[in-house]
């Protein structure tokens, strides 16, 4: 009988309900496939190992259920220090640090724990190679710091920011498996994690004065964001370097905003 099921229990989350299209009349054979290098060209110096991976032949429709999944899986670990000063003093301080760590077969993309059309790694095993590892949202360190200065001898103004240090992204390696039924297949070479991204290293400032006029209050701000300006890959949207070889291989695909400025007027009656 080739209809079988397959499970999912998400750790620190609820169980995900997920559609799962059973592999009804479908026959998956194990094929190898080299890995050709970073420069994505066989028959190179780089190439890499041989990798089994499964071809899929369909002989008949597939049906649909909604059950979990026994090889899908997600952790998450974490230890946290919060410090804060109180708000009677014109300053107002709150640090904190976060470790942490997010590892799974099921990634931390949107809709992942939701009851939709879910083909990620526990339908397809070609998925699971190199699949059990850290996440792609999986900042290791994460420091940030918020401070306040409002002086009452020189009422009206207010001094404010946020600091942010957070881990690069999580990534690894990946090659294109061409030639089987169903379509290329991407393999992991590298669990994700392997690589790292540049750390996110951001500081926003904002500026206000205000003025009390007949009985309105009139503020004019200004907001600098990443003052620093800093450029790094924005590895807070996921995976943002091409992880495939060949000549955009590690070349990131979405970058952190540079230094922004905005002024603003305020009118408050």
């Amino acid at each position: 009988d080739q209809r079988h099921a397959e499970r999912i229990e998400v750790s620190g989350a609820d169980a995900a309900v997920v559609d799962l299209r059973l592999r009804a009349g479908r026959n998956r054979t194990p094929v190898e496939r080299q890995d050709p290098g970073p420069d994505g060209q066989l028959g190179t110096p780089d190439d890499g190992a041989v990798f089994t991976v499964f071809s899929r032949a369909s002989t008949g429709p597939a049906g649909t259920l909604y059950q979990n999944l026994e090889n899908g899986w997600r952790q998450y670990r974490s230890g946290q220090v919060v410090v804060r000063t109180t708000a009677a003093g014109p300053w107002q301080l709150q640090g904190s640090y976060t470790r942490s760590q997010t590892r799974g077969t099921v990634s931390t993309g949107l809709h992942i724990n939701a009851g939709v059309r879910f083909t990620g790694a526990t339908t397809n095993p070609n998925r699971l190679i190199n699949g059990d590892s850290v996440t792609g949202f999986d900042p290791t360190n994460e420091l940030k710091v918020l401070g306040l200065w409002s002086p009452r001898r020189h009422g009206g103004w207010v001094v404010s920011g946020v600091y942010r240090y957070m881990t690069g992204g999580a990534w690894g390696r990946t090659f294109f498996a061409s030639g089987l039924p169903q379509g290329g297949e991407t393999i992991r070479v590298e669990p994700r994690g392997t690589r790292r991204l540049p750390a996110i290293n951001q500081l926003d400032l904002h500026v206000e004065k205000t003025l009390r006029v007949r009985g309105r209050v009139i503020g004019a701000f200004i907001d600098v964001f990443n003052v620093s300006n800093q450029g790094v890959p924005d590895s807070e949207w996921g995976d943002v370097v091409s992880s495939n070889p060949g000549p955009n291989f590690g070349v990131p695909t979405l970058w952190r905003q540079p230094r922004q400025g905005r002024l603003g007027l305020r009118l408050t009656f």
